[in-house]
């Protein structure tokens, strides 16, 4: 069975789906702004804002009262199977959200806008060092975001999960390594092959 609209447990459940999104587009659009238009001297500030802004959705994300909505819901049999799915990974980024402190989300998206200011700057001088700071504490933060699930073995199994569920470091290696075993014989016979004719390609 499909929620209503009528349905005032499901219509609250889309609206804070809704208000999460646009919080989430919101992000984006600062860092769309910063990347296009953003003067240097305002970096600092848009870093600042950012911080401020995923705090603050990071703060609805984890709302108790999200959470037993969520509990609420999950005890119904009337659900779809789609609307089923929706709750369930609704369920999942709620228990996730809720292993990370507020403050760390804010200092980890603060740190990820004064690193992307320091690159605009790097890069055109091709000043690496510059960015080695900058690379060392996102490994460092990054490493601490995998700490909250010490269910994963290993930390790129969770950072992997994040986008396939269920796959692990071990299992990406062995695609890679039968990726291997093919490409590698092939690009070997194409390097070893004599170069192509290439004079139909200046004709008229």
């Amino acid at each position: 069975m499909t929620p209503t609209q009528t349905d005032t447990a499901w219509t609250d459940l889309q609206t804070r789906f809704q208000e999460l999104a646009d919080l989430g587009g919101i992000g984006s659009l600062l860092g769309w702004d910063q990347s296009t238009y953003l003067p240097a001297g305002a970096a600092a500030g848009r870093a600042r804002q950012q911080a401020l802004l995923s705090r603050l959705r990071h703060e609805r994300a984890t709302d108790p009262a999200y959470g037993r909505l969520l509990d609420s819901l999950a005890e119904r049999d009337d659900l779809s199977p789609a609307h089923a799915r929706t709750l369930a990974v609704a369920h999942k980024n709620f228990e996730e959200a809720t292993r990370f402190p507020s403050e760390f989300v804010a200092e980890f998206s603060r740190h990820m806008g004064e690193s992307y200011a320091a690159w605009t700057q790097a890069r055109p001088a091709n000043d690496f060092a510059r960015m080695v700071p900058h690379l060392e504490k996102t490994l460092d933060l990054s490493l601490q975001s995998a700490s909250y699930f010490p269910e994963f073995a290993d930390p790129m199994d969770y950072f992997i999960d994040q986008s396939d569920e269920g796959m692990t470091a071990a299992q990406v290696g062995e695609v890679f390594s039968a990726l291997r075993a093919a490409l590698v014989p092939m690009v070997e016979a194409v390097t070893a092959a004599p170069p192509p004719r290439t004079d139909f390609l200046h004709r008229h």
